[in-house]
């Protein structure tokens, strides 16, 4: 089978127009560090977003995945977040708090995708191929490492260190609009997308 066959199929849910400009506003006041190059979020181009789930896929079998995916969101309409802090040391997230209702979606969507996923992940399988390798170390981890207690929803802001200016009353309590699914990018991005479900 041709590698170009198979993508990182990535699940995500996509927020509400206010989190999403916070998020865009946080990425643009961070402070990068010398060397190193910023990716920038966008509403059409990287929207911010909190992955479900992620695994190796054959793009044949996508169709089939996105059915079963979307009828998950009967089971989870309306459901509530908390975007409680930013953490990180030099990648920076938005925290999501983990209730026992956002566990069991995730789990609930890795069981989908465990069924047919490929056994690996390599870089050729990201949106045009390209990927930094702790990345694909990352997502070659999701399955075992997050799918039971471990799994830590959260928003990626980029890299660099927080403004002194940014004042947030946290936490912030929120409803994703939507399960999306697509192919993921560099960084972790949520770059292709292949179809989306109102939550």
């Amino acid at each position: 089978m041709n590698l170009k066959d198979k993508v990182v199929y990535h699940v995500v849910l996509l927020l509400p127009e206010d989190i999403v400009q916070l998020s865009i506003d946080l990425n643009k006041q961070l402070i990068i560090p010398e060397g190193k190059e910023q990716f920038y979020l966008d509403l059409e181009k990287r929207p911010p977003h909190i992955t479900l789930g992620i695994g190796a896929v054959n793009q044949k079998l996508i169709d089939n995945i996105n059915d079963e995916v979307g009828r998950l969101t009967k089971k989870y309409e309306g459901i509530k977040l908390t975007f409680n802090s930013i953490e990180g040391k030099n990648m920076k997230s938005a925290v999501i708090g983990v209730t026992e209702k956002l566990q069991q979606f995730h789990q609930d969507v890795m069981s989908i995708v465990n069924k047919y996923k490929d056994k690996d992940i390599l870089q050729e399988y990201f949106v045009d191929g390209v990927a930094e390798d702790e990345l694909v170390i990352y997502t070659n981890k999701f399955d075992p490492e997050f799918i039971n207690k471990e799994y830590f929803p959260h928003i990626t802001l980029g890299l660099g260190e927080v403004s002194s200016l940014m004042d947030i009353d946290f936490p912030i309590i929120f409803s994703p609009t939507f399960l999306a699914v697509g192919q993921m990018g560099n960084h972790g991005g949520f770059l292709k997308e292949f179809k989306r479900f109102k939550l």
